[in-house]
């Protein structure tokens, strides 16, 4: 029997860029394992997985231009191929922003009216930096209004309404 786990993450920059990772394993288990001993395979590997996509996650991070990352995890140890993973994590994943953090601009505290969006492109990676998520809003906003189907043929005067709208429909 083969058991196969994967995660795969992506992540929002600070300079509407994103950075992702996939980690995808695939081993050989063998015919008579229970379910219990099943599960706990595929948890220790699954947590392999998510292991290796924060630390990728990380340093990708630190590697993207603009403001340094807040802290980036402490390295851990590769696993052994003979034994399996035995270890935590040294440090949980880095925390979403919190919302107050959107209404202003990184550390100068301007409001975030400087940085709006100015095309269509910019309007998505705004939405989708959103906690929750804004483009199901923003494309619902489109179609009302009878935009064109892609956000990124909207005109600027489109992209401003809808992030406009957006922005005073999300719940503080």
């Amino acid at each position: 029997m083969r058991l196969k786990v994967g995660v795969s993450r992506r992540e929002a920059t600070d300079r509407d860029g994103s950075v992702g990772a996939t980690c995808e394993i695939e081993v050989e288990v063998p015919g008579g394992t229970g379910e219990a001993e099943l599960a706990r395979i595929r948890d220790r590997w699954l947590e392999m997985c998510e292991t290796t996509v924060d630390d990728e996650i990380d340093r990708l991070r630190a590697a993207a231009p603009g403001p340094p990352a807040s802290s980036p995890a402490q390295a851990r140890p590769v696993p052994s191929r003979s034994n399996g993973p035995t270890w935590r994590p040294a440090a949980p994943a880095p925390a979403r922003r919190a919302r107050d953090d959107f209404d202003r601009d990184d550390d100068r505290g301007l409001d975030n009216e400087r940085a709006a969006p100015t095309n269509g492109r910019q309007l998505l990676g705004w939405a989708a930096k959103q906690d929750p998520d804004a483009k199901g809003l923003v494309i619902a906003f489109g179609k009302k209004k009878g935009y064109p189907p892609k956000i990124v043929d909207w005109t600027d005067d489109q992209v401003d309404a809808a992030y406009r709208y957006a922005r005073g429909r999300q719940v503080r």
